[in-house]
């Protein structure tokens, strides 16, 4: 089946949390068309921290499924770059709305750098 689908812009809803574990926001990923909003919901920001390093960076998590041992993510994108420009994106606003810094992400992006 083939859908005439071209992708206009992208947005991000970030709703910041207070959590006990390390969930820090709820995430909805939003491309929008010439005609309608496709939203992918389910999506994380959590903390991450590395053992080696004491190091302490925010990672975009999409959604998952459980299964009998482990979770399965549920979304897959094929250009690795513009799938690191969507969480680079998310995460610099997260950083935004909580004015909590974060070297993780790059300061030019913005939604008109991402090449939809």
């Amino acid at each position: 089946m083939k859908l005439n689908i071209n992708i206009t812009s992208f947005d991000a809803e970030v709703k910041p949390v207070i959590r006990p574990d390390l969930i820090i926001a709820y995430v909805v990923w939003i491309f929008h068309t010439s005609d309608y909003d496709i939203k992918i919901t389910g999506c994380t920001l959590r903390r991450k921290t590395f053992e080696e390093s004491k190091t302490t960076v925010i990672s975009f998590e999409p959604p998952a499924i459980r299964g009998k041992l482990k979770f399965f993510k549920t979304l897959y994108i094929g250009n690795p770059d513009l799938y690191k420009q969507l969480c680079q994106y998310t995460k610099k606003k997260y950083c935004e709305l909580t004015g909590e810094p974060d070297e993780d992400y790059e300061e030019s992006i913005s939604p008109e750098d991402i090449p939809l």
